[in-house]
């Protein structure tokens, strides 16, 4: 009854479901996944919303937002404050540097973004990590988003010293992305699941509690509930889109479709999460007994949380209770976007 696809290119293929066939994505989640889309989206939230969207670093898109960008930098061509540069459509820390002048490659005409550096990163044993929260959007409208409350923190290989001329190019220091650490020869590889504190990829869920422990539970619930907010509040702009590209393919409005997102969050020292992107798809491969914990796990309740109801037909979010750790859970949009008013529409 679910047609799995692990490629991006899938229009054809949601032209041949059968009626009764959900597919694992949405057509038009692209508006998310790109860099520089999703930075255009979020900006055009932020001016509207400034107080609701400062969950998202400063970024501009290049080559369009080239001329802002020079307000950076002084006469010299210099930045006081760190940069990193990706790819566009890149992946797996391809392309990816940290800058502070105004140099060729910026001022190239190549499809790129530039973001602040996270200034004062929260550290595990000396180290800057990042957060792997997966999310499952079973329903564009209404939008019915799922955050499964387990993941994967990230960690560099390299102890953490703030970016000066002399470690910029420390890509295992600064750069949080498997594909570069995993590399790296102080990467320590898991060897039991049971041990998700310990080595360069850990459990979120041991992350949520070590945070409870050493700054307060009250904070821990409230740095994940702010991440499942901003989970919410990024696919807001997007919307529109998504319904126009729904309707388009078939026909009518529904809920033919499910996506399980990636969102990759940065956490700061006042445990404020940066959301710094999104994968539309986000890897299945084990690597670790801990990978093949977490992510058989998250491939389990993805089809609980499906309603199996005949098209046209309404129903109740299949898991309105689940408060269980490491289990799927259902964000409330209405209560992500309370501040925002009725000038937005779900």
């Amino acid at each position: 009854n679910v047609h799995w696809v692990d490629v991006a290119a899938i229009g054809e293929r949601l032209r041949e479901l059968a009626p009764w066939q959900r597919v694992n994505h949405f057509p038009g989640m692209a508006g998310v996944a790109r860099k520089a889309r999703m930075a255009q989206a979020l900006d055009r939230m932020r001016r509207a919303f400034p107080l609701d969207y400062r969950f998202y670093p400063r970024t501009w898109v290049l080559p369009s937002e080239a001329c802002a960008l020079r307000s950076e930098f002084d006469a010299a061509g210099r930045s006081a404050r760190t940069l990193i540069v990706k790819p566009d459509a890149g992946c797996q820390g391809k392309g990816i540097y940290l800058t502070q002048e105004l140099d060729d490659r910026l001022l190239s005409m190549d499809s790129q973004v530039v973001q602040l550096y996270v200034r004062r990163p929260l550290l595990i044993d000396g180290y800057k990590f990042d957060l792997r929260v997966y999310v499952l959007v079973t329903s564009i409208r209404p939008l019915r988003v799922y955050a499964f409350r387990d993941g994967l923190a990230r960690l560099c290989t390299s102890a953490y010293v703030r970016p000066a001329a002399a470690n910029m190019g420390d890509r295992c220091m600064h750069l949080t992305n498997y594909a570069i650490n995993r590399r790296s020869d102080n990467f320590v590889a898991n060897a039991d699941a049971e041990r998700d504190d310990t080595g360069s990829k850990r459990s979120l869920r041991w992350l949520l509690e070590w945070v409870g422990q050493t700054h307060g539970e009250a904070r821990a619930r409230r740095m994940w509930r702010r991440m499942g907010q901003c989970a919410v509040k990024t696919l807001v702009p997007v919307l529109p889109q998504l319904h126009r590209e729904y309707r388009a393919t078939f026909g009518a409005d529904g809920s033919r479709c499910i996506e399980v997102l990636g969102f990759d969050f940065m956490v700061d020292e006042a445990l404020k999460p940066w959301l710094i992107e999104v994968n539309h798809l986000p890897s299945f491969a084990t690597d670790s007994p801990l990978d093949a914990s977490i992510k058989v796990r998250r491939a389990e309740q993805t089809p609980r949380c499906v309603a199996s109801t005949a098209p046209g037909r309404t129903t109740r979010c299949p898991l309105p209770q689940c408060r269980t750790c490491a289990k799927m859970r259902c964000i409330d949009e209405t209560q992500a976007l309370t501040r925002m008013g009725t000038e937005v529409s779900v």
